[in-house]
């Protein structure tokens, strides 16, 4: 009888330790990984009086979120490599952001010429949110989504256009 007394408050504090455990391993889970279908996207666009939602995308087509600097040579490198090859791109949107000045996205969107393409559009991250909600730490970052708005998956690693398209399924 000794021996099961001494032993209950050990395996009540096995108990506990485990419980808290896998609480704290939900925590560590970032937001896109807890909440995948609620993008917080909030971009002020270019014209600097729209805001585009994740509520105003076409849902029947997939799209790529596309976290860049203007300032960083990946991102510029990234963007050439998309406008070369945008007939991969013909049936996604392309949501670039960036949270700094509009006036240096837009000089990125001249250089680059991308008002001829009706599938990319940039916006500022006027709120901050998107780097905290995929726990950003490199640039480009992507997000893929396919239709409906379902995430397929995310890459802070550098990518070719080619490996873009396959990740959205084109």
């Amino acid at each position: 009888m000794k021996k099961l007394t001494r032993s209950i408050p050990a395996l009540a504090l096995l108990l506990c330790m485990s419980v808290r455990l896998s609480a704290q391993a939900d925590t560590l889970k970032l937001p896109y990984q807890k909440f995948p279908d609620n993008i917080p996207l909030q971009l002020l666009l270019l014209d600097s009086s729209t805001v585009l939602t994740a509520d105003k995308l076409d849902p029947k087509k997939p799209f790529m979120v596309l976290l860049f600097s203007p300032e960083c040579d990946h991102c510029k490198h990234a963007t050439a490599d998309i406008v070369a090859n945008i007939d991969l791109f013909r049936e996604v949107n392309i949501i670039m952001a960036s949270p700094l000045p509009l006036a240096d996205m837009k000089k990125f969107y001249a250089d680059y010429k991308l008002e001829r393409f009706s599938n990319i559009t940039m916006g500022r991250d006027y709120r901050f949110m998107l780097p905290s909600y995929y726990g950003v730490k490199y640039l480009p970052f992507h997000a893929f989504y396919g239709k409906k708005k379902k995430l397929i998956g995310v890459s802070a690693e550098g990518q070719t256009a080619a490996q873009m398209a396959a990740r959205l399924g084109k």
